[in-house]
């Protein structure tokens, strides 16, 4: 790949469009990228990158910092580069993904990325991945191998020169994609861990079985020293046949042992029945005892309670008889309370009637003043129609003033644009009459020319033997020579063509220019005549500003009069709303006074028949007791309970001693029954003592059970056990045998095995780009250091924990020793560095196809090289630039800037910019 243009625009610190023309440089050689700090010259290796995958040249910088920060709002940010390669020509466009303001309304909206790419057979490629795909396609290579190449960045030297053997491992997996070379590795490390997890897995199994066994004696003692790993497991399985064979002549015993106490205890179950029935017949007899002399007892005192209460009736009866006259009473009672209801409610309409007056008297003075208010606010509205006159008089003067300032507006931009029309004009004529004036001269100039060297013409058409035409000779011995200057006829004809041309164009500048100027006159007279009527004593050149001022003037008195008017509006339309409501207003305050009158009336009228309830009230109340009727009713209400309740007792202690009667006498009938029946079947031991017994042997009988149930669940369970430790053992031999050779396998490709190098299996396969890189690295530093340095692996690793294969040593012909690369000085580093670069850049070459680049991008500084190893640096990268490849350096130093004269040089501008500008020698 070969860049032949770059364009910028809005990129980086370029804000507006900046050309990089690569063709300047002629295909081929070194230039130097120069300029101030922070002025954007590895900008432009993040333009090439950015042109050709999307992304800058350094790990830091995200296509979305890529838009100039100086560029104006509405520049699009995008970078286009025509480069050839293979003898074909491509050219791509991109634009990043960045915020940009939004085209509608407020705000900002995202700036998708885009992409073009231009082939060559004149399609086009328009989206991101496919520009993507095609261009990694064409170059052969992908961005990480391209940076590690033909785009060496800043800092990428040192960073190759002194990695660990595991950091250059990272490097060496994305340049040479031995990735899986790394899966194999995990795979088979993934397979050994697998193959001891399993092992373990199986282990845990036989333990778990092992914690499941249940023997007894010596079996037991040899499964607990088995668990701790004392004894091994075989003598165990060996020993559990006979183990089981013991436990299952216990349990046989054990079941026979519980079938003689399931017999035992059916027996004591049928003695317990017939000891409870005849308990049972013994313990009724006795409750029915009990119950008669109960019986007795309740029937002596329900006849006493009867006898009691129908003495204390015989007592009240004369009492209940006053009940006849305090229900007479009654009515008189209810006519006095009529009499208080009806005084009650003249009292509430009295009160009602006091606060009909008040809110009568309310409304009166609330309509007396709202008239007095209204007429005060009419009489200072008078004046209001008049205000509003004069403000729509000064509306109509303003509006006029304001349509005549517009027209002096309008002539006075008619007339600036003629002005610069008419310097537009002016300096098209100047430059073509300048133009015709050289034409004129260089036409004479070549007819002078023309003239002279006549001769030489005719000499150049003499031929031996022929006739001068001139004098007649056939011999010419000294033929004049035509002067190298002298111009042919054509270019003459030519010359006075362009002469006629010029002059053509110089007479139509003349007549436009003279054109526009007598039309600006004629502007300037009516302008200045319409424009004495606004300033009459305002020079012409102030007019402009005159305008300005007046416009501002006429705005704010205009808005000052709109202001004024539109209060003078309300207060007239408040003049004539009171005008119309005054009459209703004073009709109003008349309604509110009679009503006021009327309420004082009805007020006198109910107070008068207030007092006449009350005396007839109290009329009412001399002819009763002073008892209130509540207290009469009360007592009535309380002789009436009384009464009630005593017949109700009286009547409810007579149907208790009868049914007692009943009761006493069925249970005398049924204890007689219960004696007559004798128990004939006595038995010697109680229920009870029976129940204990059973208790006894059916606890006896549990416990032989869950022993039974115990020894056939651990026999079932030691015998499954048994046959699984077998075959779990069958299976750990196997797995075993697996394992260990997964294991050899896994160790032997990650580096792990005990007595070897550490050098795993990726490693091993990077080694051999390793000695390739190191061979063409050695060929340059051995060239810049005059033969003293050369690169080598180390034969041993950093420390016993890492791995090693490709740390870095450097041996040193001098003095005839190897040490590390990190003991070199800084030009040491950085002519070790360089050299490793391009070694790791021709290896990549080689190993992507044969790939040839055309063009490489070194930024890197050279200012720790003494002036020896700076010139020894500078061969080596004019011997890589030699033939057809272009290679730019982006250097600061100044012996680079003297010795490299093609240069891009980059200029900070400023407003904050920069300016990229091409020099050559």
């Amino acid at each position: 790949m070969k860049p032949l243009q770059l364009t910028l625009r809005a990129f980086g610190p370029y804000a507006g469009e900046t050309l990089i023309d690569f063709e300047r440089f002629g295909g081929a050689g070194l230039y130097l990228i120069t300029g101030d700090t922070g002025a954007g010259k590895t900008t432009l290796f993040d333009a090439l990158s950015f042109a050709l995958y999307g992304e800058g040249s350094g790990a830091f910088r995200k296509p979305e910092m890529l838009r100039s920060k100086y560029a104006s709002p509405e520049q699009k940010t995008e970078v286009l580069l025509r480069f050839e390669d293979k003898g074909e020509v491509y050219e791509v466009r991109r634009t990043p993904s960045y915020l940009r303001p939004a085209k509608r309304g407020k705000g900002e909206t995202q700036q998708l990325a885009e992409a073009e790419l231009w082939l060559p057979d004149g399609s086009v490629k328009t989206k991101v991945k496919e520009v993507n795909e095609k261009l990694e396609d064409i170059l052969g290579l992908n961005r990480e191998q391209f940076l590690q190449t033909a785009m060496i960045s800043q800092g990428e030297f040192l960073k190759l020169l002194l990695a660990s053997t595991e950091e250059r491992q990272k490097i060496f997996r994305k340049i040479f994609h031995t990735e899986r070379f790394a899966g194999l590795q995990e795979l088979l490390k993934a397979e050994s861990n697998a193959c001891e997890r399993e092992f373990e897995l199986l282990e845990q199994k036989q333990r778990s079985c092992l914690e499941r066994l249940q023997p007894e004696g010596e079996a037991e003692a040899l499964r607990q020293a088995v668990l701790r790993r004392e004894s091994p497991a075989e003598e165990l399985l060996s020993l559990l046949p006979a183990s089981l064979a013991a436990l299952e002549l216990e349990r046989n015993e054990v079941a026979a042992l519980r079938e003689a106490k399931n017999e035992e205890i059916s027996e004591l179950s049928a003695a317990i029945v017939r000891a409870e029935a005849a308990e049972q017949r013994a313990r009724l007899r006795r409750e029915k005892e009990a119950e008669i002399l109960r019986g007795r007892t309740a029937l002596t005192e329900q006849r006493e309670a009867l006898t009691r209460i129908r003495r204390e009736i015989e007592e009240k009866t004369a009492r209940w008889e006053e009940l006849p006259a305090y229900r007479a009473l009654l009515p008189k009672y209810e006519e006095l309370a009529r009499a208080s209801a009806a005084r009650a409610a003249q009292e509430l309409r009295v009160k009602e009637e006091e606060k009909a007056l008040r809110r009568a008297a309310e409304r009166a003075l609330a309509a007396a003043e709202l008239l007095n208010k209204s007429r005060e606010e009419s009489r200072e509205l008078a004046d209001a129609g008049e205000a509003l006159a004069r403000c729509e008089a000064k509306a109509s003067e303003l509006k006029e003033r304001s349509l005549l300032l517009s027209s002096v507006q309008r002539k006075i931009k008619d007339y600036a644009d003629c002005f610069h029309e008419g310097k537009q004009a002016q300096d098209v004529f100047l430059k073509a009459r300048e133009a015709y004036e050289q034409a004129e001269r260089d036409y004479g100039t070549a007819y002078r020319l023309f003239l002279a060297g006549q001769a030489g013409l005719l000499a150049e058409e003499l031929e031996t033997g022929s006739p001068c035409p001139v004098c007649g000779s056939t011999e010419h011995p000294r033929p004049a020579e035509k002067p190298r200057e002298t111009p042919s006829e054509a270019e003459l004809k030519r010359l006075e063509e362009a002469r006629k041309l010029g002059q053509e164009r110089a007479e139509r500048a003349a007549k436009q220019h003279s054109a526009l100027r007598e039309r600006l006159s004629q502007q300037k007279q009516q302008l200045s005549e319409q424009a004495a009527r606004l300033f009459p004593e305002a020079e012409f050149r102030d007019l402009d500003r005159s305008a300005k001022a007046e416009q501002e003037r006429l705005t704010r008195a205009t808005a000052e009069n709109e202001a004024l008017r539109t209060q003078c509006e309300r207060r007239e339309a408040r003049r004539r709303e009171l005008a119309e409501a005054l009459p209703g207003f004073e009709q109003a305050a008349a309604e509110r006074l009679s009503e006021q009158g009327a309420a004082n009336e009805a007020l006198a009228a109910a107070r008068q028949s207030l007092e006449g309830l009350v005396a007839a009230e109290a009329a009412e109340r001399k002819q009763l007791p002073a008892e209130d009727i509540e207290v009469l009713r009360e007592r009535i209400r309380l002789l009436e309970n009384e009464q009630r309740r005593a017949r109700e007792a009286e009547q409810r202690l007579a149907e208790e001693a009868t049914a007692a009667e009943q009761a006493l006498s069925r249970a005398e009938g049924e204890h007689k029954a219960l004696v007559a029946e004798e128990d004939k079947e006595e038995s010697a031991v109680t229920a009870a003592e029976l129940r204990e017994k059973k208790l006894a042997a059916e606890a006896a009988r549990a416990a032989l059970s869950e022993r039974t149930e115990v020894l056939g669940a651990r026999l079932s369970n030691n015998r499954e056990t048994l046959e699984r430790l077998r075959a779990l053992e069958q299976e750990r031999v196997v797995l075993l045998r697996r394992l260990q050779a997964a294991k050899s396998l896994a160790d032997t490709a990650s580096g792990q095995l005990s007595g070897q190098d550490k050098i795993m299996l990726e490693t091993y396969v990077q080694l051999d780009y390793f000695e390739r890189m190191l061979l063409r690295a050695n060929i340059r530093l051995m060239e810049m250091t005059e033969g003293r340095y050369e690169l080598v692996r180390s034969k041993e690793a950093e420390n016993k924990r890492s791995q090693s294969g490709l740390s870095l040593d450097v041996v040193d012909h001098y003095s005839g020793s190897e040490r590390s690369v990190k003991s070199l000085s800084g030009g040491e580093s950085f002519q070790a560095s360089l050299a490793l670069a391009l070694g790791l850049s021709d290896t990549v070459q080689e190993e992507a196809g044969g790939i040839r680049l055309d063009a490489m991008f070194i930024d890197e500084g050279f200012g720790t090289l003494s002036e020896g190893a700076l010139r020894a640096a500078l061969n080596t990268l004019l011997e890589l630039a030699a033939g057809q490849r272009l290679v730019g350096v982006i250097s600061h130093v100044p012996e680079l800037k003297e010795k490299i004269e093609r240069q891009i040089r980059i200029r900070k501008q400023a407003d904050g910019g920069s300016t990229a500008e091409i020099i050559l020698p």
